[in-house]
């Protein structure tokens, strides 16, 4: 499957057919807990390399939601506990099961 990207009409394809430039919607990183900027659009105080993030999305007309806009000390990320304060990631007992069954469902069935 091809994914397509239009920007004001024109495709960006390189030769493969493949995206020769993209956007992620899933960015996360550290930040330090008393880094904190006012984000003038949500009313509220962020982490402040997510705002910076923001204001460029805001500047470039990208659209964003502020449910979106998660920071906290411990995150899911692909379905997966990422705790940085103790240098952890965990894999919850039902993702663990998800993941055995599809790798059992992609061996048995090549």
């Amino acid at each position: 499957m091809s994914t397509k990207i239009v920007h004001s009409g024109v495709e960006h394809l390189d030769a493969t057919g493949y995206p020769s430039c993209c956007l992620s919607d899933n960015s996360f990183g550290p930040a330090l807990a008393y880094d904190f900027t006012w984000y003038q659009l949500y009313n509220k105080c962020l982490p402040s390399n997510q705002v910076k993030i923001l204001e460029l999305w805001d500047e470039i007309n990208l659209p964003h939601k502020e449910k979106k806009q998660v920071f906290r000390t411990m995150l899911t990320i692909i379905r997966i506990e990422v705790d940085p304060d103790n240098l952890t990631m965990t894999m919850p007992h039902q993702s663990l099961l998800d993941l055995t069954a599809a790798i059992h469902d992609f061996i048995t069935s090549h």
